[in-house]
């Protein structure tokens, strides 16, 4: 948190603090995601950091909320990594696939 590594990396990369945007589940961070996509066409890197802790550790709609981003990344071309704080033995079938 902070804007300390928005300072410290490199022009090229775009540091976005969501907890600025009273982001608080999947339905709102796919709202942002597509946000930035439509503002931003050329994203070739998507990384999200603690997807748990930004939408209230709702592991049962982790699945659904991956699907729809791996579709938007698709259309894109972008690549997208999710750091996701849990057990895999505690996420569900449809969020395994992707690990």
């Amino acid at each position: 948190k902070g804007n300390k590594l928005t300072f410290d990396i490199h022009y090229q990369i775009r540091l976005v603090e969501s907890s600025q945007y009273d982001i608080a589940n999947y339905t709102a961070l796919k709202g942002f995601i597509s946000g930035l996509y439509a503002g931003n066409y050329d994203i070739t890197e998507l990384f999200i950091d603690g997807i748990l802790k930004t939408c209230n550790h709702d592991l049962a709609g982790l699945g659904a909320f991956l699907t729809k981003v791996e579709g938007l990344a698709a259309t894109a071309g972008t690549n997208v990594t999710i750091t996701i704080s849990a057990a895999a033995e505690d996420l569900p079938e449809d969020v395994k696939k992707y690990l």
